[in-house]
């Protein structure tokens, strides 16, 4: 898993991965996959009971922001969010960019004008897929802080490539800290 490269390398106090399976066809394994947001809610939810934890932040690459989205509705709707902030890190999200983003306390949309796999997911008939990785989000949302990372970042997959995810690591880091 690429997130497992850049949060084991980051200063995080306590890491837990997951990630998508794709040993089945893509465009089925993401619709019919209500297992997979329910594993991530759980997930979720044992670091929101977790006393040791203040705060939880959610980095996500391209559509783990849509199916984290999905778990942290899924925990609102059933009155397990708690109130530890939750701040999500989108690096090439792959969710409608105006998706409502108000179960989070803060999201980090880190977007690169460049990608092509997010020009192409607009079109996508997945539903809560898109281009929000992109661009600026473009919902009624205001936790919301866009940064345009195309000078960094050109596709999809560059955050975990061995020239660029020092950075990545430095930048999640960096914010992680600017929380302290």
């Amino acid at each position: 898993n690429n997130v497992d490269l850049v949060v084991k390398g980051s200063d995080a106090d306590i890491v837990d991965v997951d990630s998508l399976n794709y040993q089945y066809v893509l465009f089925f394994r993401v619709i019919f996959n209500g297992r997979f947001v329910k594993r991530v809610a759980t997930g979720i939810k044992k670091h929101i009971d977790d006393p040791e934890v203040t705060r939880l932040f959610i980095l996500c690459h391209s559509n783990g922001l849509n199916f984290t989205f999905k778990a942290l509705k899924r925990l609102r709707k059933r009155g397990q969010l708690g109130d530890k902030p939750i701040i999500v890190v989108s690096l090439s999200g792959c969710a409608r960019r105006t998706i409502n983003t108000n179960d989070a306390t803060e999201v980090h949309n880190w977007f690169t004008r460049h990608d092509g796999a997010l020009k192409f997911a607009k079109y996508w008939p997945v539903p809560g897929m898109g281009s929000f990785g992109l661009s600026t989000y473009r919902g009624k949302s205001d936790n919301v802080v866009n940064k345009n990372i195309s000078a960094h970042i050109q596709d999809l997959n560059d955050w975990f490539k061995i020239n660029k995810l020092p950075v990545t690591i430095l930048k999640f880091n960096e914010l992680m800290k600017a929380y302290s």
